[in-house]
């Protein structure tokens, strides 16, 4: 999921970052995509390479980095860009370590309650799991796309219209837990 989601970022990142004038900001989109993609090659199902939580964080700092550094060019690459098309990835991290904590479960352990962990518990296989987030992944970077022509008014609208599809996908997923 990583790799992909972050190839797919990474090309709107640095087609966005291109069409802004921020040639070496999109260099350095190229590259990380370019670096996942040759990754994902050994990791897409069945996988033979597994990048686990190190390079998986390495991609989360390098994202957080590019929102802060994009931000501070003239004109800038909003940080709710890179936030938004990573949110699924990003919402998914946090409500588990919110659960975790609720439930005063030790954060370093190993679980099954990531999102695509459950999907997986309910009869999805791997390949499903993975094409099916890469897919909201492209969405969430159309809807950056958007979000650019459209301007700043649209960053609550597209919010909003997220968090109540990813509200139902959670019920949904739940639901299914639940036999239902």
């Amino acid at each position: 999921l990583a790799a992909g989601s972050a190839f797919i970022a990474c090309a709107f990142l640095s087609f966005i970052a291109w069409t802004l004038g921020h040639v070496p900001l999109a260099l350095l989109f190229l590259a990380l995509g370019g670096s996942s993609l040759g990754f994902l090659q050994f990791n897409f199902p069945p996988s033979r390479l597994f990048m686990g939580d190190g390079g998986s964080t390495f991609l989360g700092y390098f994202f957080a980095y590019a929102a802060i550094a994009g931000n501070r060019l003239e004109p800038s690459l909003p940080a709710f860009v890179p936030v938004l098309i990573l949110s699924s990835l990003y919402l998914d991290a946090g409500l588990t370590v919110v659960n975790r904590l609720v439930r005063r479960e030790r954060l370093f352990q190993p679980h099954r309650t990531h999102y695509y962990q459950r999907l997986l518990q309910i009869g999805l296989n791997h390949k499903q799991v993975t094409l099916l987030e890469y897919l909201v992944t492209i969405l969430l970077g159309v809807s950056a796309l958007v979000y650019l022509e459209a301007g700043e008014w649209f960053a609550p609208l597209m919010t909003a219209a997220w968090v109540v599809a990813f509200t139902l996908a959670i019920l949904k997923i739940r639901g299914l837990e639940r036999g239902g």
